[in-house]
Order: structure tokens, then sequence, then C-alpha cells
């Protein structure tokens, strides 16, 4: 790897940082006509931590686990997987005359969900909900929490996913996203240009938030009509379009026809 060389020390100047201005002493550019007006919409995504009440553990659509019967010596070895990723964070052997508390284990889950989706406040709630849905809804039975055999069960790696719950997205938070640049083709036609050098898993989530962000501004106003375009490197690179008209007809990946936006 090849670094760039620098003086440093004393008698070296300082480096000021780049300031990109507007060009004002071009006489024949309109800066007026450059302004590029953004509405701002109320957020389709928040927290709303009363909703974790109204939340029905027995209407999740999960296909129930089955209920397996452990042997006395595997029952005495409790995993922990981190619920997210599968991997174990500790395991507790019990001794003969030990007996697992429940409430230890459905705490467990409600904390590791909680900081999974970046929740500060309604364990209590959360706590409950998780014990009804183990109780009555997890596996294909109504099983009893203090038998040493369901808290062997919920060790496994099929309750513990299952035990994520898909309240938000596929990270468990709500991010903000900034689009990379703003194209303003005439007073009444602007367009939201994505670049990414190479895709993430984020990409799908981002686009098709920007994709219904661009349905809901022309569904209320019809002063500006709001498109956007995702380019991704590769395909610049291969295709090399001459002219934002040949990208916005060449790029038309998370788009699709039926979304109303050409």
């Amino acid at each position: 790897m090849v670094r760039e060389r620098k003086a440093i020390g004393d008698g070296t100047g300082a480096k000021a940082p780049l300031v990109i201005e507007i060009d004002k002493e071009n006489a024949r550019k309109d800066i007026g006509a450059l302004d590029i007006e953004i509405p701002v919409l109320t957020p389709r995504v928040y927290r709303e931590y009363q909703s974790l009440g109204a939340l029905d553990v027995s209407a999740m659509g999960h296909q129930r686990l089955l209920y397996l019967q452990f042997s006395a010596e595997e029952q005495r070895e409790i995993v922990f997987k981190d619920i997210a990723t599968g991997e174990i964070t500790h395991t507790t052997i019990l001794d003969t005359a030990g007996v697992a508390d429940y409430r230890s284990v459905i705490g467990y889950f409600a904390q590791s969900l909680m900081k999974d989706l970046r929740l500060v406040s309604g364990y209590d709630v959360l706590y409950g909900k998780i014990k009804v849905f183990v109780q009555n809804s997890l596996f294909d039975r109504t099983v009893e929490l203090e038998d040493p055999n369901t808290l062997r069960n919920l060790s496994e790696l099929a309750a513990t996913k299952l035990l994520t719950l898909d309240y938000v997205n596929a990270q468990g938070d709500m991010g903000t996203y900034y689009p990379d640049f703003l194209v303003k083709l005439s007073d009444r036609r602007m367009v939201v240009a994505e670049t990414k050098g190479q895709a993430d898993l984020d990409v799908p989530l981002k686009m098709a938030r920007l994709r219904q962000w661009c349905e809901d501004i022309n569904r209320v106003q019809d002063t500006v009509k709001f498109d956007f375009v995702y380019v991704d490197e590769e395909s610049f690179a291969t295709f090399k379009p001459s002219s934002f008209r040949q990208l916005l007809d060449g790029f038309k990946g998370y788009k699709g026809s039926e979304n109303g936006v050409e």
C-alpha cells in the first residue's frame, strides 16, 4: 500500500479545510433559479412505546415449535444465546439440586430485545408479553414455565430465533438516511440520486423508504414531481451513460411501474 507523504512539524503551513461555496461571480448564473425546496413530511416510522401494550402475542402468525423432551442431564445445561445473532453468550450448568428460575430467562429475553431494538423503556410490558408468548404460543402446546424441560427448550436456537420480534427493520433499529444528490431538472421536476460503490444490506431498505417518500410527496402536492434513481458503480462503469436522461432510462432498480413514479 502506497501512502501519501506530507511534511509535519515546525515550518510547515497549516492545511485549511476545503470550502465549497456557490459560484456567485458567474454573471450568467441565475442563483435564485437554483434554489431547491424540499417538502417536510411527518415521519412514517416512529417509536411508540405504548403500542407494546397493544401487541397481540397470540396473532404473531409464526409456525409453532415442537416441544422437545430432554433428559435430566441435558436439562441441567442452560445455554444462553444472543437472540439477534444466535451466538452463545454463556452456558449455565446446574448442580444436582439446582433449579433455574424461568423469570431470569424471560428477563434475559426482554433485556436482549430492548437492547437490539434500542428501547429505553417498556421492560415490564415486554416481559409480560414474552412470558405469555412462551407459555401459550411459542410451542405446539401450552407449557409450564417452571418445568426445567421448558427452560432447556428455550435455549434451543429455533426458540431464540423466533423471539426476535419483527418490530422495526432488519437491523431492529431506525436510522436516518441522507441521499447523495438532489438534481433539479426544472421548476416542476426533481430527482433524488443515490450512488453506491458497494451494495450493503441497508440498500434495499433505504431505496424502499426513498420510493415511499417520493410517492408520499407526489400524492400530497403536484407543484413539483419527485423521482429517484439508484446508480451502482459496476453498472455505471459498464454502460457509461453520457447524459442524465440515459441515467434515468437505464437505471430503474428498486422502482417498478406500479409505484407511479416514472
